[in-house]
């Protein structure tokens, strides 16, 4: 999998340690029989000819390199988390070789002790062509972490792997000893207990002297917490290393190019957590020693009297004594007189005696723009609002941000409260590394407004009450950790925006906007109203979306024309002028090529990325080889602003929506929304859009949808619009569905996308739209694959809706002429108005409860028995 540095080691490599990739056979019967084969009855003697072995090096923890023989099947994507009964899906190359089939073997790790002997299971195949199989873990497998392959026309795989550890992103990239900090991944609960017995986090420092074990304080299946040890060393970068505790090897480790996590000193993190209940890395960089009381300053705190020049005085006093802590007793002090914003020196902390206690009245924001600072326990109010006859529309509100973090500064916000009658809450810079918790905010305009961040800056959002009545509650971009906070959104009525004519227009009111890639917003709760129940505002496009990324930077479509190694050159695009902002396409958003993604949306190397790295003329470097060269005349996409590996897990969303509760628009890839609670809203939805002339392509690749309820649709608007929309599928302003545009080319729009364990409880079978407009959402209850189209074409591909329940809905699942090999696997409908409606799908396969094709008994062969050698010597596996 790209992008992501996967150290496991294990059986699969003494697999291409003792063979080229010849196998002694390739397809045969299938059988309903779940058989353990034994390596050897797979492998032929050792030959120079065919694909070259494949090795993984523990100390450089390689990726498997570029496939030199073109017949040899390669895996580029999988299903990765699955238990015995589970349907899983292959993605890659040459799995159908000359027409025969393919086989599929599953070896669990814990059956490998370092010894030579181990399992292999063989797959029930479901569906398959040369990309793309569906195949059934039968039931009597035993949980594990696995290592699989799939053979085929004499010739073995690279490796795919199943329920073994990911990591993806650290909380925190400066650490001190006794700190805790969470890691972020996947498969991180033992699968044998679901549970984190045995588990393993060591960190390993960069120079290699020192691995220490962490004490892990919890964990999930995408977290994991845990304290950094005493005896770290100061000064020195550490790594992550993790087992997931259901077999010995196959321990991973986080990418050392983004990761490295630089330890600090632990001086005064306790004195910090003692005096504010407050945990940084940062903490000695605090002066919290010396205290500048404002009432001797003059300050009077009675909410008449001016007090903004004794802030800035005590602020001035602290500034040149090198920091301290700006102390601002139990009252209320009236600042509304202050013209420009409070800017607050280096090392100081502004605080109070509790957002209950300590009221500050204040127009102008307080702005954290030096490197290091706090401010805890007061409330910053602001009452100013919009002039009656001023009709301009104000995006961002009449006022401005109370709180603000500037480039380069590290702030904790700690039970601080901020309610401003028209105007945002608080902004952060992307590169601000930001800590908020436990506060209150009550806006008008956007809550909470955190740019993108980079991969040195971290942003921490927990325990948090947020309201507001107009656009994004929040806003909030990579490696941003959004966690058990309570979001409220209000209707604002005729409070709201307003257009030239003072006529009430859009509040683009919504939960949250997301961009970029490693975010994690879970364990929230989402109540009251998102959007616009205003009758004069009946079809509002722009108001009431859930949890949204609508990230757009699309650059273009393009033709390969040669790819070689890291090079590919297109037939069709000037890269020179996409840099230089003059494509009439890519217009300006091609100025960000470096370090856009490009997929493979075409041809036998369908659902390959990598990222642009260099790019002159008509060719582009990227950061790594194919694993399966593309060919000329196959399709890519290019878009800085694909959302990846963002994990969406356990919200509660009560409030009421006009659209979906979680919504993907554009592009996306590699996403995990799993064991959300989602009631009044209109479900789960991926962009649908495409538009030719704009090069517009809304992709949702591999995505992982699993263990969601949904319930309650949309609410009827009192004047008509949408109502009753409920559907896990393609959807986004133009309405549930697919959007098709006839003038792109055949290119594939969904891919390998899994919908698993969800439960749609529907809004009832015999719903009549409204109006036209209303038609394009009531209509597509259920899940949706694809809805009835004209068309026939891959627009979605190999994808998995498997043991859903869809009761009293519309549909249980859609699927028309624009779906090839889907699996609907074990699913439970009940009591809609269709099961199943199939308006012309191909190769779908149907497996229902009653077709069990697992059998009770396996045949296991011990590789020992039959002599084999398995030449696995010193790989990776948890620290001694």
């Amino acid at each position: 999998m790209k992008g992501i540095t996967r150290r496991v080691s294990g059986i699969v490599l003494s697999i291409f340690m003792l063979a080229s990739g010849f196998l002694a056979g390739c397809g045969g019967d299938q059988t309903e029989t779940s058989e353990t084969i034994n390596s050897t009855e797979l492998l032929s003697e050792t030959t120079t000819e065919g694909s070259e072995p494949v090795s993984q090096s523990e100390e450089e923890g390689s990726e498997v390199s570029q496939i030199s023989d073109p017949d040899q099947p390669v895996v580029f994507e999988n299903t990765w988390s699955a238990a015995p009964g589970d349907a899983i899906g292959i993605y890659g190359v040459n799995f159908a070789v000359n027409n025969e089939s393919a086989q599929v073997y599953l070896a669990p790790m814990s059956g490998y002790d370092g010894s030579d002997s181990f399992e292999l299971y063989e797959l029930n195949i479901l569906s398959q062509d040369d990309g793309v199989i569906m195949a059934e873990i039968p039931g009597d497998i035993p949980a594990d972490n696995y290592i699989g392959y799939v053979r085929c026309a004499d010739k073995l795989s690279t490796p795919f792997y199943v329920n073994t550890p990911e990591l993806d992103w650290v909380s925190d990239v400066e650490i001190c000893a006794g700190m805790s900090v969470r890691v972020f991944g996947r498969n991180l609960l033992n699968p044998k207990t679901q549970t984190a017995q045995g588990a393993g986090l060591y960190l390993c420092s960069e120079d290699g002297t020192e691995v220490l074990q962490a004490e892990i304080t919890a964990a999930t299946e995408y977290t994991v917490d845990f304290v950094i040890p005493d005896n770290v060393t100061e000064g020195k970068q550490y790594t992550i290393r993790y087992n997931n505790g259901a077999a010995e090897y196959g321990t991973v480790e986080l990418d050392e190019g983004e990761e490295l996590m630089l330890c600090l000193s632990d001086a005064q993190m306790e004195e910090l957590k003692e005096l504010y209940d407050v945990e940084v890395a940062w903490a000695s960089n605090l002066n919290l020693t010396d205290v500048f009381n404002i009432k001797d300053y003059g300050a009077v705190g009675d909410g008449t009297a001016e007090d903004h020049n004794a802030l800035r005085d005590a602020l001035l006093d602290a500034g040149r004594n090198g920091g301290g802590i700006v102390y601002l007793p139990e009252g209320t002090y009236n600042m509304t007189n202050a013209i420009v914003a409070f800017n607050i020196p280096n090392n100081i902390i502004v605080a109070g005696d509790g957002q209950d206690k300590t009221v500050v009245l204040i127009d102008q924001d307080i702005r954290f723009t030096a490197f290091y600072g706090g401010i805890t326990g007061l409330m910053l109010q602001s009452d100013r609002t919009r002039p009656e006859d001023d009709t301009e529309r104000y995006i961002n509100g009449y006022g401005a941000d109370l709180l603000y973090a500037g480039p380069y500064t590290r702030l904790f916000a700690k039970d601080v409260g901020i309610k401003i009658a028209d105007g945002c809450g608080f902004y952060g810079d992307a590169q601000s590394q930001i800590l908020m918790e436990d506060c209150t905010i009550d806006s008008s305009h956007w809550g909470i407004w955190l740019e993108d961040s980079s991969g040195i800056y971290r942003k921490k959002i927990r325990n948090n009450y947020v309201r507001n009545t107009q656009r994004p509650i929040l806003t909030f971009g990579s490696y941003t950790w959004v966690d058990g906070n309570l979001f409220e959104g209000d209707n604002g009525g005729d409070n709201c925006e307003k257009g030239d004519s003072g006529r009430a227009s859009t509040m683009e009111h919504r939960i949250c906007d997301m961009g970029g890639d490693k975010l994690f917003y879970g364990n929230n709760t989402i109540i009251g109203t998102i959007g616009d129940i205003r009758e004069d505002v009946q079809y509002e496009d722009n108001c009431g979306e859930g949890i949204l990324n609508q990230q757009d930077g699309r650059i273009g479509i393009g033709t390969v024309k040669l790819a070689e190694g890291t090079t590919l050159s297109a037939s069709d695009m000037d890269f020179d002028a996409v840099l230089a902002g003059t494509d009439p396409v890519a217009e300006s958003k091609g100025t960000r090529l470096i370090g856009a993604k490009i997929f493979l949306i075409t041809g036998k190397g369908l659902g390959q990325r990598r990222t642009v790295v260099q790019a002159s003329g008509d060719t582009l470097i990227l950061d790594e080889n194919w694993d399966y060269t593309p060919q000329e005349g196959d399709l890519f996409v290019l878009d800085f602003a694909v959302p990846e590996r963002n994990i969406i897990v356990n919200n509660d969303i009560q409030a009421q929506t006009r659209k979906g509760g979680i919504m993907f628009y554009g592009r996306s890839c590699d996403n995990i929304i799993a064991d959300n609670t989602l009631t009044n809203s209109g479900g789960i939805w991926f962009g649908q859009a495409q538009v030719a002339e704009k090069d517009r392509f809304g992709m949702s690749y591999f995505n992982f949808v699993e263990g969601n309820q949904l319930s309650g649709g949309i609410p009827e608007k009192p004047n008509g619009g949408r109502d009753n929309t409920l559907t896990i599928g393609p959807g986004d302003d133009g309405g549930c569905g697919v959007a098709e545009d006839p003038e792109l080319p055949e290119l594939t729009a969904y891919y390998g996308n899994l919908y698993r364990n969800n439960t749609i409880q529907g809004t009832g079978t015999d719903l009549e739209p409204k109006t036209e407009y209303h038609s394009l959402f009531v209509i597509h209850n259920g899940i949706v694959v694809s809805d009835e189209s004209e068309m026939t074409m891959d627009w979605n591909k190999g994808s998995i809706v498997a043991k859903n329940t869809v009761k009293n809905s519309l549909n249980g699942v859609s699927i028309s002429s624009l779906a090839n090999y889907t699996l609907l696997y074990k699913n439970h409908f009940s009591e809609n108005g269709i099961d199943y409606n199939d308006t012309g799908s191909r190769n779908t396969v149907i497996i229902n409860d009653e077709t069990d094709l697992s059998s009770e008994i396996s045949h296991v062969v011990n590789s020992g028995d039959i002599g084999l050698t398995s030449g696995i010597n010193g790989l990776k596996k948890n620290p001694e």
